[in-house]
């Protein structure tokens, strides 16, 4: 039985068989396990010119101040645009209070709830704090139009032209948030997804050769490594973990006796695609005794880790294990590639593999 532990890698590997090495051996300094690196990079897809197919936001016009009128209006459909009203007058009547004008207060709201309707970007805002915030800055205006604290009189045309002034700042806001959200999606999320989906497709279509890689890499370090008598270690990331789950779930299994996966796909592939069992409506499916044990970690951000719910039990009737990582702000949007990097990780390959021969079985 080798205390070897076989990492395969996940997408975005093509010709950086070097970096998937400096990697693997990193992680091996800070886990002190003996890891063994599978790379078939070399057979999965080109990804080189993947950022010049990703659309730009930048360059494009700047804001609009008013819908098109003759938009359809399908978006407002069951909606109370009409709901943030309230927090509005509370806003008004809190600052009021505060000053001791409150005997102007039905004045003032009468004119509030004239002039809502035309506040369109207003109405749609359900953050009680931010509108509470509008109706003490509309009060607040209003009062100081009065030299000694008070009012002394209300012309509509100062709330409806203030009210309108709010009205555009949450509507920019909103659209500039927006934007930059949209700008920093594509920029970091979408050729992460875009080489993940090339090389779901490669594997797709070369999956007997990408798998015999995997087979023929742990066949070199023990002729009968990953046969029933003398199942492997394996720590897979990504499609990593969908080719390590299909080999262990085929008909000629490759034996596992601890697994870990982290930011993986297999449940969801298996899941559409059933590999070996069809789901059932109700209970779990019961993985093949090849599957010794899994731990599967998964990042909150991360938008390609999967997690194996209540659909699987291992064959001795233990469910496998789902880990979640805390997120780390300095990890920014795409987190799919933050696991080899993080502590916490560190932690569930001792739990699951120990430090040196032969510790952990995979179930935690």
């Amino acid at each position: 039985m080798t205390d070897l532990v076989f990492v395969l890698h996940g997408v975005g590997y093509r010709g950086r068989e070097d970096d998937f090495g400096a990697v693997v051996a990193g992680l091996a300094d800070a886990s002190g396990l003996a890891l063994h690196p599978v790379f078939w990079g070399d057979l999965a897809a080109r990804e080189a010119t993947v950022r010049s197919v990703v659309p730009s936001t930048s360059g494009r016009g700047g804001l609009r101040d008013d819908e098109d009128p003759d938009a359809p209006q399908w978006h407002r459909g069951g909606v109370d645009l009409d709901r943030g009203l309230d927090p509005v007058e509370a806003g008004v009547l809190r600052r009021l209070e505060e000053v001791g004008s409150t005997r102007w207060a039905p004045l003032l709201l009468a004119q509030v709830q004239e002039c809502w309707p035309e506040a369109d970007n207003l109405r749609r805002v359900d953050d009680v704090v931010v509108l509470t915030e509008v109706g003490e800055a509309i009060a607040d205006l209003v009062v100081d139009l009065s030299p000694d604290g008070y009012l002394r009189g209300l012309d509509r045309r100062v709330l409806a032209r203030c009210l309108r002034r709010f009205d555009r700042l949450v509507g920019a806001t909103q659209t500039a948030t927006a934007g930059r959200m949209n700008s920093s999606l594509r920029a970091h999320l979408l050729p992460g997804i875009g080489r993940f989906l090339g090389d779901v497709l490669v594997y797709q279509r070369h999956q007997a050769a990408i798998q015999q890689r995997v087979r023929d890499v742990i066949g070199s370090a023990g002729r009968s490594l990953g046969g029933e008598g003398d199942p492997v270690r394996v720590l897979a990331h990504s499609l990593g973990g969908v080719i390590a789950m299909d080999l262990a779930t085929a008909p000629v299994p490759v034996w596992v006796r601890s697994l870990v996966t982290f930011g993986s796909q297999w449940p969801l592939f298996d899941l559409v695609d059933p590999r070996f069992s069809a789901h059932r409506e109700t209970g779990p499916v019961v993985l093949p005794p090849a599957v010794g044990g899994w731990t599967n970690v998964w990042e909150p951000l991360d938008p390609l880790a999967f997690v194996t719910g209540d659909r699987y039990l291992l064959h001795d009737g233990s469910a496998p294990r789902n880990v979640a990582l805390d997120h780390l702000a300095t990890w920014g949007l795409w987190t799919h590639s933050v696991y080899w990097r993080s502590h916490d990780f560190l932690r569930v390959l001792d739990e699951v593999f120990g430090k040196g021969a032969g510790c952990g079985d995979g179930r935690g």
